[in-house]
């Protein structure tokens, strides 16, 4: 046998390079929006032949799939009147709006009100309820769908602003669509696990470090049952994740939390108004080059 002298062939061999001696094969990157090899396909075929110091020969075909990866490009995205850019995150490689819906502009400190943006009941889609001053109304919609497109009252008294949909199955799976009826596509209201996720990674404790991050939370209160809408230092984000089975009477969703002393994920009655941090619906993408 002796010695083995390693090289490629196949029609797509002009695409890979290969050690003679150890026989490691390599190729260099590749574009998915143009593909280099014989089919155009993104399928690079290539053959290795294996040749001993007594001519004896061996070859293995071998295939390699170019697929698409969503890169992250820094854009602008419009949804009821404001536009949005991108921010994205040096830490979990997701890519989020960069204020919260609603929001006229980016936080330039904790208890800026022009970035507080609206407070929406959970579950619920953009029908100007979500106004910090908007109309209410002690009176449950039976449905999810009649709300009312520019006119929907905030629904105070009440654990959940709605009858239906008790264990929030179809409300979790509306805002986990692209748009879910209030952020502009492709993004999403995100879940407890992916919310969780970033202020994890982010290392957000406390309403201080909310603000400081990449994503410039700001501290904007939230809206209580009794449609009261209460400014105080500290962050209130609702993710998509309900609770299905209500404890008590109440009928609650997870939300996040940051106060001056510390930060964490808890659940609250659907009614009440917080603010929304919409990520993208595509998986973790790599920085563009």
């Amino acid at each position: 046998m002796g010695v083995v002298t390693w090289a490629i062939g196949g029609k797509d061999a002009s695409m890979f390079t290969i050690s003679a001696t150890t026989g490691v094969i390599s190729m260099s990157k590749r574009d998915y929006e143009n593909p280099l090899d014989e089919d155009i396909n993104n399928v690079y075929e290539v053959t290795i032949i294996a040749t001993d110091s007594d001519k004896n020969t061996a070859s293995k075909d071998l295939k390699v799939t170019v697929t698409d990866v969503h890169e992250f490009v820094s854009g602008e995205y419009s949804f009821a009147g404001v536009t949005y850019k991108t921010v994205h995150s040096p830490n979990t490689n997701r890519v989020w709006l960069d204020r919260n819906l609603g929001a006229s502009q980016v936080a330039k400190n904790r208890s800026d009100t022009k970035s507080y943006g609206d407070l929406y009941q959970w579950g619920r889609a953009y029908d100007q309820h979500e106004k910090r001053n908007s109309g209410t109304s002690p009176t449950q919609f039976t449905s999810l769908k009649n709300t009312g497109a520019n006119n929907g009252p905030f629904i105070i008294e009440n654990s959940d602003w709605t009858s239906a949909d008790s264990t929030g199955e179809e409300r979790e799976k509306s805002w986990g669509a692209a748009g879910g009826g209030l952020c502009p596509t492709p993004f999403k209201i995100p879940s407890k696990e992916e919310l969780e996720a970033e202020m994890t990674a982010t290392n957000i404790t406390n309403a201080a470090t909310a603000f400081s991050s990449f994503l410039k939370i700001p501290s904007a209160g939230y809206r209580a049952m009794s449609g009261t809408v209460h400014t105080q230092s500290s962050v209130f984000l609702w993710t998509r994740s309900p609770v299905p089975t209500p404890s008590d009477g109440d009928i609650e969703a997870h939300y996040f939390i940051a106060s001056n002393a510390a930060a964490g994920f808890h659940t609250m009655n659907r009614s009440f108004g917080l603010s929304i941090r919409c990520i993208s619906i595509y998986d973790p993408i790599p920085p563009s080059d």
